[in-house]
């Protein structure tokens, strides 16, 4: 399942503002765990569209000035990541459980933040300007954590890692 809302406004075509929710459920996490919340709000502004940007109004087009920060959700690949999984196999003439892959009861929504910050206009008929800052950190990172081979098992699914983009 999932739920989306958003609000969009805008005033006298120089002022914007956006806002989202977004709730999202999977069955492929653990009770308690199965639903992640994510939002996003942002702001323009339209500077070319104000009074005393007229003079060069001839030259400078569609000037805006943009502010946006949201989270993400991302969910794990795997179906069965939170339980542990079995599969039956003939051992020594009788038939025994092996254990195929070992579960995280405690995974969840892998979230990333993201900020922008961004400028826009053009010059005359034959340049389009864009510039933007982002940084954006990811954590709760879906990470397959290396274990003891002597566990039976090379690894466990798990909530582990951060990580950090940023850059024009």
């Amino acid at each position: 399942d999932s739920y989306l809302a958003t609000f969009t406004y805008m005033y006298a075509e120089k002022y914007g503002i956006t806002a989202n929710y977004r709730a999202d459920g999977s069955s492929r996490y653990a009770k308690g765990h199965r639903w992640g919340h994510f939002g996003s709000v942002g702001a323009s502004w339209s500077f070319t569209n104000e009074s005393f940007m007229e003079p060069a109004s001839e030259w400078l087009k569609d000037g805006k000035l943009r502010l946006s920060w949201g989270v993400l959700g991302n969910q794990i690949n795997s179906l069965y990541a939170y339980t542990n999984m079995y599969y039956l196999s003939p051992v020594v003439g009788q038939v025994g459980a092996v254990e195929s892959s070992v579960g995280n009861s405690a995974m969840t929504w892998e979230r990333t933040n993201t900020t922008d910050l961004g400028l826009e206009f053009s010059v005359g008929k034959y340049l389009d300007v864009e510039l933007d800052y982002f940084y954006k950190l990811t954590d709760n990172l879906l990470f397959a954590r290396a274990v003891a081979p002597s566990l039976g098992y090379s690894s466990l699914p798990t909530n582990d890692a951060k990580m950090v983009n940023q850059g024009v």
